[in-house]
């Protein structure tokens, strides 16, 4: 990216609201500029009643309210808001979205849990730049369990489960303590789901899992994690032991021991329970915890789609420039240039109607076009032999920014468009590669055609439609007046055409 250009993602989940913001940076670096946590259960009532209630409503859109500021305060040019479990699941959705966008202008976006998934590996993919190729990724929410198992940092198979900590909190009725039976049904319920859900285990010898989410961050922390590159790592073994002694805490002991608020406070010990289970029943050895999720894949996400913005706005630029470069040089040879631009309008028109059959892509297009702007030069230097002259005032000509290998597959295409069925030599091909060569027939079998219908140069021809099956290609052609010499001469120079597309040619004027 040519310039720098601030970016937000919120993500709306099921136990905090968090917002960051940040300026990204050419080629794909991100600077965090602001990150905020907004400490709102979006899950509390919601997996039981299936609704949020008015409070929860109202302290929502005062977040929203406070990003929108915090948004605004940094220039914030694109963003990306998305809620995952709890508003996916709540009957009112629609009323919470709309009166979240009313007050702050943030439309917020309800995405589903392989998008959730999706997200998260973009997340882990831009934390571990290459050095890390995780088999599983596990992000552990407030509503749901995101497991996704790779190979070779492709995707084999995603989950959901039902397993998020505000949720089993309010299903297992959960308080304070956690107590031994509620230890053990939570983890005959963890088996049970991974049992019934995940259809391939193939679990290994001191396999791992990078870990995601605020719980698994928080365990982390408390469990003095050693580093594994920019992760923090915990082994199972040492989970096992945090998971006995945060389950035998209350909450108040466990936010004055550990440091850490209320909300996290009640479901730490809950997500020790889940993750401990889970790494047990996949193989799970080490928990990497790159400290990152939804937000970091909406940041990752949001600057790869600004540089395919970037470089599209460039190549048609790049483009635009190579046009004009064209046509001023060839303004000094040829004043009117009438004929070419038709040419070069005709040419496009029949390369863009036939791409599902050449699936030729822009660049190609280009090339074609500004051959067509150019191919008329000759005629300022000797009409006899019009196309030599040509070829070798595109070859030597002061053209900006035409670039070699462009320049070439151009000069092949002005020598030889005015022949009925010429092809270049062999000699003068070899300089191309076979697929170089491929194109330049195809290319070259369409310049003769838009040449031809504009061969009596009034630019009478206005418009070309071609029906086209698998035998024939039918040329509608509408003009100002009669061009049936045009589309005699077109016929004629139709062989290469009807070789390289493999279709017969017809030409015929309609009103």
């Amino acid at each position: 990216m040519p310039v720098r250009i601030n970016l937000a993602a919120i993500d709306g989940g099921s136990n905090a609201i968090r917002l960051v913001i940040a300026r990204a940076e050419p080629p794909r670096k991100i600077m965090i500029l602001e990150a905020e946590r907004y400490a709102l259960r979006l899950g509390r009532h919601v997996f039981f009643d299936h609704q949020f209630d008015a409070p929860t409503i109202t302290k929502a859109v005062k977040a929203f309210k406070h990003f929108r500021s915090l948004m605004d305060l940094y220039d914030v040019q694109t963003y990306r808001a998305v809620a995952t479990s709890a508003t996916r699941e709540a009957r009112n959705q629609r009323q919470f979205i709309d009166e979240i966008y009313k007050a702050s202008r943030i439309r917020l976006e309800v995405i589903d849990p392989a998008e959730e998934a999706r997200l998260v590996r973009c997340a882990v993919k831009a934390s571990a730049a290459g050095k890390l190729s995780p088999r599983w990724i596990a992000d552990l929410g407030g509503g749901s369990l995101e497991i996704s198992r790779l190979q070779s940092g492709v995707l084999q198979e995603s989950i959901a489960l039902p397993f998020g900590t505000v949720r089993i909190m309010e299903t297992f009725g959960i308080s304070d303590v956690i107590a031994p039976e509620q230890i053990q049904l939570l983890r005959s319920y963890a088996r049970s789901l991974l049992r019934r859900f995940l259809q391939r285990r193939d679990a290994r010898q001191n396999d791992f899992a990078v870990t995601c989410g605020g719980n698994a961050e928080a365990l982390a922390l408390i469990a003095n994690a050693t580093s594994h590159g920019r992760m923090k790592t915990v082994d199972a073994e040492t989970l096992r032991h945090l998971s006995r002694s945060l389950c035998a805490l209350t909450i108040k002991e466990r936010m004055r021991t550990f440091h850490i608020r209320k909300d996290r406070a009640e479901v730490i010990g809950i997500a020790a329970v889940i993750l401990e289970t889970v790494a047990q029943a996949l193989g799970w050895q080490k928990l990497l915890v790159p400290g990152v999720g939804v937000r970091e894949g909406i940041l990752a996400d949001l600057v790869r789609s600004l540089s395919k913005t970037n470089r599209a706005r460039q190549a048609r630029a790049h483009a635009e420039y190579l046009r004009e470069s064209a046509r001023r040089f060839a303004a000094k040879l040829m004043p009117d240039n009438r004929h070419a631009e038709k040419v070069a309008e005709l040419a496009v028109s029949i390369f863009d109607q036939l791409q599902p059959v050449h699936k030729l892509g822009s660049h190609s297009r280009l090339t074609l076009e500004l051959a067509a702007l150019l191919h008329d030069l000759g005629h300022a230097v000797d009409l006899r032999s019009q196309e030599r002259h040509s070829e070798y005032l595109v070859r030597h000509g002061d053209i900006p920014g035409l670039e070699p290998s462009r320049r070439n597959i151009m000069a092949h295409l002005i020598r030889w468009h005015g022949d009925a069925d010429g092809l270049p030599s062999a000699r003068t091909m070899q300089a191309l590669s076979r697929k170089q060569q491929q194109h330049v027939q195809i290319l070259l079998a369409v310049l003769r055609i838009a040449g031809a219908l504009d061969w009596d140069r009034t630019q009478a021809v206005t418009r070309v439609r071609i029906r086209c099956n698998r035998k024939l290609a039918r040329f509608d052609v509408r003009a100002r007046r009669d061009c049936s010499v045009n589309l005699w001469t077109a016929q004629r120079r139709a062989v290469l055409f009807e070789t390289v597309f493999d279709r017969k040619t017809s030409f015929v004027q309609v009103r």
